[in-house]
Order: C-alpha cells, then sequence, then structure tokens
C-alpha cells in the first residue's frame, strides 16, 4: 500500500492518501503514523482474508451451478415429441 501526504482542496488541511489494490483511503495528517501503520497492516491481512474467501465462495458457486445444470441434464432425459399423421387433403373441397 502507497502513501503520499497532500493537501485536501476543500478544507485546506493536510491528509494522507494511501492507495493499495483496488482501495483508496484519506487519513487527516493529524492521525499519527504509528496508528495508519497499525491500521495498514490490520486492513492488508484482513483484505488479504477476505479476498481469499470472496474466491472460494465464487468457485464453490460455480461448481454448485454447474453441478446442478449436468444433474438435471443427465436426470430427465428429452421428451420425444409426439408427431402428428399428416392430415389427408381431399382433392375435392369441402362445403
Amino acid at each position: 500500500m502507497k502513501m503520499k501526504a497532500s493537501i485536501f482542496v476543500e478544507h485546506g488541511e493536510g491528509v494522507i492518501r494511501m492507495s493499495g489494490g483496488s482501495l483508496t483511503a484519506f487519513v487527516p495528517a493529524s492521525v499519527p503514523l504509528e496508528v495508519i501503520e497499525l491500521w495498514r497492516q490490520r486492513l492488508a491481512s484482513h483484505l488479504r482474508r477476505r479476498i481469499g474467501r470472496l474466491r472460494r465462495a465464487e468457485r464453490r458457486w460455480k461448481r454448485r451451478r454447474t453441478k446442478r445444470v449436468r444433474l438435471t441434464a443427465r436426470m430427465r432425459p428429452v421428451k420425444k415429441r409426439i408427431r402428428k399423421p399428416l392430415r389427408q387433403w381431399d382433392p375435392v373441397p369441402r362445403r
């Protein structure tokens, strides 16, 4: 996670921009650096665990979905269409 100090435009106060992966956070410069470091470590481990859990859930869902499709295809054989015999047409039209 990269850290960069800058000034927030609206209020004119100093902020620290922390960005890494798909997350960007702005922390006030008044927050001690030790607190930011602790938060960063905790967030990194939490994100790692959460991303792993999400990936696992996605794999499980995909496996379930494909299994369900395969099972239903195997259990239900395709019904044969009942073909009606062609109607015999009379050469003389009916009235």
